[in-house]
């Protein structure tokens, strides 16, 4: 089946002035009313005009050109005859539409057209077949057809059907359709449906992954059901000694913009069961997001059900890319220039998790503002709310461990005001927290209180220089928080936000920026915070330092960036912690990013690294002996290679060791997207971790025209890459 590009339009060799002829038609029909044919040589015998040394025939919505061609008029057996015959460097434009072929005929009559080993081009999509029949709207029906992304006359792979339908808005429909890579057929559907526009490559992706807990496995992803706003992915898996999986995701996006919902549906028969994973495994996933009442309500809503634990990595596959399992909750939340607050309920569906459900919760933030013409600004936050705090089935194993529940409600106000006192900012601050509880440890209802007070004052000193200035900024920002009204003891902890503390701490420092104007930006090129804590009447911190910090960054380029952050123990005279580290983009088709990372065992592990509370209430004997205490060293390196413009390489790795109680440690990854034989993509991951017993391996198949993903890296010394 030859195939030719429809955008070259054959070269006509022209030996004398062509003869030119020009109609009116009688009647509407596919060559419309106007007609211009401009032949070479042309001979005309009984109603027939033709050459075979080259023409032209032009119409208000076609273009057809030919090294033969007969253009007939005339009467047969009684019967008016008004056709078009061509062939040779055929080349055919209709209703913007190009195709090419061996032979055409057009039967201007009947409104139809029928092209021989024909071929059209939809970007990016080449399809043609045996016989193509056009229609005056330019629909048409291709037999023994394909479709290919392929330029080649030798497809690397092609779709073919017996039958495929073509719409004029390139919606293709086939039956009986066969996928082809080279010439070996690699999968069979009865039918099969897609938009050419929106489609670049065929409607499934195979996947294997070699590793883990569960072995091999072979799974294909298959587009079921693809229009403009909505598609279904049909999933199906094979686990080469576990069993069979499969399911459906779906994907929908109003054109509104505003709605989207995407689900995920998966079952698995594991025929290797145990206590923890049953034969029968499955997850259920949902996102929907929406607006309302005039777009001032936004709806989300999430849940993820799983049978067991093991299934969020077990049977990851493209359309899942991360393997954490989603809270089950419905939030909605309006805001205004002034105010936002929001209606949250959130529920444990899965028992092998730990989690504060809110039956709901509501809050309320309200933007500072001024009381009266004083200048003082008032903030207020307020959130009430049913909580229930669920451990997961293992952690009840623990005797001393059970769910609590309680009704919770805080108020939060906060006073301040700026003062400038000749280039001096000078801002104090009180405020307070109120919680109550109507159930305790104790089974009765607490109420905690705490009020805070403050100030923060600092002043900047600016130096200009020939391309830029240097600010230093000294300051001194000052905290405290009163004893609790109850102690941690005698209420529920829910989350951070219920654990208080007293507090009595200075920050005092000085913070430098350099920048450099450029033509091309400005740059704060580099940034200096040297800083450190000072803590009052705290038993707990026999230092009243107990650590300076450094903070750095250093831009030396648009393209490369070092940082590094210290913490020296004044108690111990040695590091604290520190994180050294450069992000480099070499060339547009390499970068790199390296790191060090220290962490000693009195480097405590938190959430917050501003948030001393814990420091203040523990003893340091007894945090240095908790799972808060967790020395290690780590080093981690990435590189990027675009090695070609259809092969990219990343390389991870991380080194992590010195760790108290718990051996060395190592990672490695290696990321490949290439495309091959242009149309072959292919995705593979192989990543090796210390204590595995062998290597866990990953890749993705899919054909079509589009490049690589690639990663999503632009420049690092950006900070495309996040540590």
């Amino acid at each position: 089946m030859q195939r030719y590009t429809p955008l070259v339009i054959a070269l006509i060799l022209c030996s004398q002035k062509p003869a030119l002829f020009s109609e009116e038609s009688q009647s509407p029909s596919l060559l419309q009313k106007k007609l211009d044919v401009e032949l070479v040589e042309p001979t005309y015998k009984n109603g027939i005009l033709s050459t075979t040394k080259g023409g032209t025939i032009k119409g208000s919505d076609l273009f057809l050109q030919a090294r033969s061609i007969q253009y007939i008029k005339r009467i047969e057996a009684g019967q008016p005859v008004h056709k078009i015959l061509a062939e040779g460097n055929l080349f055919f434009l209709f209703k913007g539409r190009a195709y090419t072929g061996e032979r055409i005929e057009i039967d201007a009559d009947q409104r139809s057209s029928v092209i021989y080993n024909g071929c059209s081009t939809i970007e990016p999509w080449y399809v043609g077949g045996e016989k193509i029949e056009l229609d005056s709207d330019g629909a048409g029906t291709i037999h023994n057809g394909y479709m290919t992304t392929s330029e080649n006359n030798k497809s690397d792979w092609s779709i073919q059907a017996r039958t495929v339908n073509l719409s004029k808005d390139t919606k293709m429909k086939a039956k009986n359709v066969s996928f082809y890579y080279v010439k070996m057929p690699i999968l069979w559907l009865p039918a099969f449906s897609s938009n050419l526009k929106t489609s670049s490559g065929l409607p499934f992706r195979l996947r294997f992954r070699w590793g883990g807990s569960i072995g091999p496995r072979i799974g294909i992803t298959y587009e079921l059901y693809h229009r403009d706003h909505f598609k279904a992915n049909l999933l199906f898996d094979v686990l080469l000694k576990r069993g069979l999986g499969g399911g459906v995701a779906t994907h929908y996006h109003n054109p509104n913009g505003k709605e989207k919902l995407f689900t995920y549906n998966y079952v698995a028969h594991d025929i290797i069961s145990d206590k923890e994973n049953k034969w029968l495994r499955y997850r259920f996933l949902g996102q929907y997001d929406n607006k309302f009442l005039n777009d001032d309500i936004d709806f989300k809503l999430t849940y993820d059900k799983l049978s067991d634990l093991g299934m969020r990595s077990d049977y990851i596959n493209t359309e899942l890319s991360s393997t954490r399992i989603q809270p089950t909750q419905a939030r909605f939340s309006k805001g205004t220039e002034d105010w936002r607050s929001s209606l949250n309920t959130k529920i444990r569906l899965n028992t092998f998790q730990t989690i504060k459900q809110e039956l709901p919760l509501f809050q309320f933030n309200s933007r500072p503002f001024e009381l009266g013409a004083s200048h003082i600004l008032l903030a207020n936050r307020f959130n009430a709310g049913y909580l229930a705090y669920k451990y997961s089935r293992q952690t009840k194993r623990v005797s001393n461990v059970r769910d609590f529940h309680s009704s919770r409600v805080e108020l939060g106000q906060k006073l301040y005001r700026n003062f400038l006192f000749n280039g001096i900012s000078f801002t104090p601050h009180i405020g307070y927290n109120a919680i109550s509880y109507n159930n305790s440890p104790q089974g009765d209802a607490r109420v905690l209180a705490i009020g805070k007070i403050g100030a923060e004052c600092h002043t900047r000193l600016i130096h200009p220089l020939t391309h830029g200035s240097d600010a230093l900024e000294p300051y001194v920002d000052y905290q405290y928080y009163t004893d609790p009204t109850a102690s941690p003891h005698k209420h529920y902890l829910f989350d951070l936000q219920d654990g208080w503390h007293r507090v009595n701490q200075l920050r005092f420092g000085t913070r430098n920026f350099f920048t450099w104007n450029t033509n091309d930006d400005f740059l704060r090129r580099l940034y200096i915070d040297l800083y450190g804590r000072a803590f009052f009447n705290t038993p707990t911190l026999p230092n009243s330092i107990p650590r300076v910090y450094t903070d750095i960054n250093f831009k030396a380029t648009p393209y490369t960036s070092y940082f590094t952050n210290v913490a020296w123990d004044t108690k111990r005279s040695n590091l604290d912690h520190i994180n050294i580290g450069i992000e480099k983009t070499v060339t547009d088709n390499a970068a790199f990013t390296l790191e060090y990372r220290h962490r000693s065992a009195f480097a405590w592990r938190k959430l917050d690294q501003d948030n001393f509370i814990i420091d203040s209430f523990r003893k340091e004997s007894t945090l240095r002996h908790s799972q808060m205490s967790d020395r290690r060293d780590a080093i981690l390196a990435k590189i990027f290679l675009r090695l070609t413009p259809t092969l990219v390489v990343e390389l991870q790795t991380v080194q992590g060791f010195h760790r108290r109680k718990h051996p060395k440690y190592g990672i490695y990854r290696v990321d490949v997207s290439t495309l091959l034989r242009g149309a072959l993509k292919l995705n593979l991951a192989c990543e090796k971790r210390t204590g595995d017993k062998g290597v866990h391996l990953s890749f993705d198949v899919s054909l079509g025209m589009d490049k690589p993903h690639g990663s999503k890296f632009k420049r690092i010394g950006q900070g495309n890459y996040d540590n």
